[in-house]
């Protein structure tokens, strides 16, 4: 199951990258996103994460949150944005609900992946996509359970308003 979803991530960032291919290799301002917050403060949301790895993607930088078997659990990517975050989000295909969500940059709304119990696959957000600028800013949960209505949510808004700020 975690390759399903690793192969998930990775088409679409690959995809969400491809789409802004020609901007972001003129791109001399690459962001390290794992700059952007300090891992403490995602592990006080999530005490399973325990550190910050970058790597590259392409033209990009991503920042994978490893648990304690080093597996991403939370991967964070800044990209130049291309497209409208629903376009964006609706790359993972039709096992998931967007929605909107609103107080964070000019545009914005998480991905919910749907329960699948055919592929043991529960119900959750899967990705927050933010729009500010010429910027996005993605959240891909992999090994997170996380709903909207949690106050873990509310904590992760308050993270991403803090480093959307910060681009």
């Amino acid at each position: 199951m975690k390759h399903f979803f690793s192969f998930t991530f990775i088409l679409f960032l690959n995809l969400t990258i491809g789409l802004s291919a020609g901007i972001c290799s003129q791109n001399k301002n690459n962001i390290d996103p794992c700059s952007l917050i300090a891992t403490e403060k995602l592990s006080a949301i999530f005490p399973t994460l325990l550190k910050a790895e970058k790597q590259s993607v392409g033209p990009e930088t991503v920042c994978n949150y490893l648990d304690k078997m080093d597996i991403p659990a939370l991967i964070i990517s800044v990209t130049r944005a291309g497209t409208s975050v629903h376009r964006s989000l609706s790359m993972l295909g039709s096992g998931y609900v967007i929605e909107d969500i609103s107080g964070l940059g000019d545009e914005a709304a998480i991905a919910i992946q749907q329960a699948n119990p055919r592929f043991g696959l529960k119900e959750g957000i899967a990705a927050m996509h933010i729009k500010k600028g010429d910027r996005s800013l993605t959240f891909s949960f992999f090994r997170i359970s996380l709903m909207p209505d949690e106050p873990a949510f509310d904590k992760i808004k308050a993270l991403a308003a803090e480093m959307i700020g910060k681009l």
